[in-house]
C-alpha cells in the first residue's frame, strides 16, 4: 500500500479516536493515564497517546509510523470490552481468506530469518528485550506481549539441507476481539521491525 494511503488511513483513525469516549477506552484497556495522556505498553515500551489530538509517540519522543499507529488506534477503539484469550494459537493465514496467503507467507527466507539463523543468541536477546518469554515451540520459541493482554507466539526453525530458515508468528484464536484482520498485518510488521532493530543492537 502506498505510504500516502497509510497517511490518509492514519489521519482518519486519529480523527475517529478523538470521537470516542476515552473513559470507555480507559475502562476496557490495561493502560495508565492522566488528564492529558494515555500510557500504553506496546512490546515492552510505553507509548504515549495525547488525549487532546491523538498523537502517539515512542518513549524517545518519536511519533509512530502511520501503519504502526493504526495498530494502536484499532486496539484502543475497537477491542471488545469482554475479550478473553483462548490459549490456542494459529498463524495469521488462518484468520483470512486463501487469497491473503501470499501476503504473509514468503517463498524465500527474509533478511531477518537469515540473521536469526546466523545469530540465534541475538534473536533470543531481542525477544527478551521485547518482554518475551521462552516457550517450547520450534527450534526457538517465544511469546511476546504485543499489548499487556495480547500475546503473540514466535516460532523459529533453523535451516538444514532441505529447508531454509523460517520464522512464523501465531496469534490467539480470539485475536479478532482485539484487532481487525487487516490490522493484524500491521501489528506483525511492527513486531518484525522491532525484532530487526533490536537484533542489530544485540549482535
Amino acid at each position: 500500500m502506498p505510504q500516502d494511503n497509510y497517511a490518509i488511513m492514519f489521519e482518519q483513525a486519529r480523527q475517529l479516536f478523538l470521537t470516542y469516549d476515552q473513559s470507555s477506552i480507559v475502562a476496557k484497556t490495561p493502560l495508565s493515564f492522566d488528564d492529558e495522556t494515555l500510557y500504553l505498553p506496546v512490546l515492552a515500551q510505553t507509548v504515549t497517546i495525547c488525549r487532546a489530538d491523538g498523537t502517539i509517540r515512542w518513549p524517545s519522543g518519536e511519533t509512530l509510523a502511520p501503519h504502526d499507529a493504526l495498530t494502536i488506534y484499532d486496539y484502543l477503539c475497537d477491542a471488545k470490552p469482554d475479550r478473553t484469550l483462548s490459549g490456542q494459537f494459529r498463524p495469521l493465514t488462518g484468520f483470512g481468506h486463501m487469497f491473503h496467503t501470499g501476503l504473509v507467507e514468503q517463498s524465500a527466507p527474509t533478511p531477518l530469518e537469515l540473521a536469526i539463523d546466523q545469530t540465534p543468541e541475538a534473536f533470543r536477546s531481542a525477544c527478551e528485550a521485547l518482554g518475551g518469554k521462552p516457550c517450547p515451540k520450534g527450534d526457538i520459541g517465544y511469546t511476546l506481549p504485543l499489548f499487556p493482554d495480547l500475546p503473540v507466539l514466535l516460532q523459529f526453525y533453523h535451516s538444514d539441507e532441505d529447508f531454509p530458515p523460517q520464522l512464523r508468528t501465531f496469534w490467539d484464536l480470539n485475536t479478532l476481539s482485539w484487532l481487525r484482520y487487516e490490522t493484524m498485518h500491521y501489528a506483525q510488521g511492527l513486531i518484525l521491525k522491532r525484532l530487526s532493530e533490536l537484533m542489530k543492537l544485540h549482535n
